[in-house]
């Protein structure tokens, strides 16, 4: 059996860029899964946001790592958030 390749994508919550994220990850990285890490304005909590949601994220991004082996982790952004 092949191996299952997950990526990670720490993405806004906004439902209308997941799709296009999920296709870059597949075309860029022939990646068969992305593991979703969500935050309104994600790229702005990144930033600057509180130490409680930084930790948040680390943790999630950090089962990622850990559980799926996922190599590759994006921050990803859109020009409306």
């Amino acid at each position: 059996m092949a191996t299952r390749k997950f990526v990670t994508a720490i993405n806004c919550i906004d439902g209308r860029v997941h799709l296009p994220v999920i296709n870059w990850f597949k075309t860029a990285f022939d990646a068969q899964f992305v593991d979703h890490i969500t935050e309104p304005g994600a790229d702005m909590v990144l930033s600057g946001g509180s130490t409680d949601k930084l930790e948040a994220i680390k943790q999630k991004v950090l089962i990622s790592i850990n559980a799926h082996d996922s190599k590759i982790v994006a921050v990803v952004g859109h020009y409306d958030c």
